[in-house]
């Protein structure tokens, strides 16, 4: 049935085989009252793992499998580890969003597949991430990026992200369309991308919350990249020159101008500071030196005490936590 039978049996061995090995280390030396403990968890992963697998399998047929797979080892494993912190149990609403995620990407996958169809539908979609930056301004109520609505938060700058990256990776198609101002080749596409882009630094800026800025910067660093790299561009040495001083310009008046709450966060003396400002790092540092080369164990850290532990410092955690 598929032309690259081989190749798809390989990838389902590899991400059982992985989760499998997991799960033995959770039960060997995770925290936990019973055996009944793991059950849950158990029969989550290797159960999303087969049918995700099926679906593939019947579903599409494709020349690699290889992303797919990956992204489904890396949720199960997020599963895994969410479920350890603190004693091993079953992060059901972990577990319930991975599988969402899983569903959205392979929706996701299916609409941009066809990229004359996704690029009809450009100005769809900046008008979605026109509404999504509205959203935050008018239904935050305050400098924030969440939106509560009863008991449930919402990020919009979390649905930005692949709206935007969809939106830099329509841009690269009308690279031809430019015209040079001063020693540049700029594409009238490219200029719309870069605003839409300060428009999304302005507001995390705004709202005091930069921690998405990376993603974003990324984004749109790979789009400029692309847009260097064109065939056509006529690429030179100055250019770089250029853009480089822009860049580090950008850099440090990004330090300079910081929030307060950023700068201190790169100036603290943690260890000066240990019942501060550098608490949160410290516990962090320490963890890490406590686990060792192998962790205490699946669910045997104490980390999970510590504000941010399964978001911020989660790698402490893990770490910690260990024998993975």
């Amino acid at each position: 049935m598929y032309k690259n039978g081989l190749r798809y049996g390989s990838c389902t061995a590899i991400v059982l085989l992985t989760h499998t090995i997991m799960l033995l280390a959770v039960l060997l030396r995770g925290n936990y009252d019973t055996p009944q403990d793991i059950l849950p968890l158990t029969v989550a992963v290797i159960g999303l793992d087969i049918v995700y697998s099926i679906v593939l399998h019947f579903m599409y047929r494709q020349m690699t499998y290889t992303l797919d797979f990956v992204l489904l080892l890396l949720v199960n494993i997020s599963v895994i580890f969410q479920s350890c912190f603190g004693g091993v149990g079953f992060a059901a609403k972990h577990y319930i969003t991975c599988v969402i995620a899983l569903v959205m990407c392979q929706i996701g996958f299916l609409l941009t597949r066809n990229h004359v169809w996704i690029q009809s539908k450009k100005l769809i979609l900046y008008g979605i991430l026109g509404a999504l930056i509205l959203s935050i301004l008018v239904l935050t109520g305050s400098r924030s990026m969440w939106i509560n609505i009863g008991p449930i938060s919402i990020q919009p700058s979390e649905f930005m992200k692949p709206v935007f990256v969809l939106i830099c990776a329509t841009s690269i198609r009308e690279q031809h369309e430019k015209k040079k101002i001063l020693f540049f080749y700029i594409s009238k596409e490219m200029m719309i991308l870069t605003g839409a882009f300060v428009v999304i630094v302005g507001l995390q800026w705004w709202c005091r919350d930069l921690g998405s800025l990376p993603t974003f910067a990324a984004a749109y660093g790979c789009a400029l990249v692309c847009r260097l790299c064109y065939p056509k561009a006529k690429f030179s040495k100055k250019t770089i020159i250029v853009i480089s001083i822009i860049g580090a310009v950008l850099v440090a008046a990004a330090l300079k101008f910081a929030p307060g709450y950023v700068q201190d966060r790169l100036s603290v003396d943690i260890w000066n500071q240990m019942e501060g400002n550098g608490y949160q790092q410290c516990k962090a540092l320490i963890a890490i030196a406590e686990g060792g080369l192998f962790g205490k164990g699946p669910g045997c850290g104490s980390l999970h005490k510590v504000f941010a532990s399964d978001t911020d410092i989660v790698f402490s955690t893990i770490v910690k936590n260990g024998d993975f």
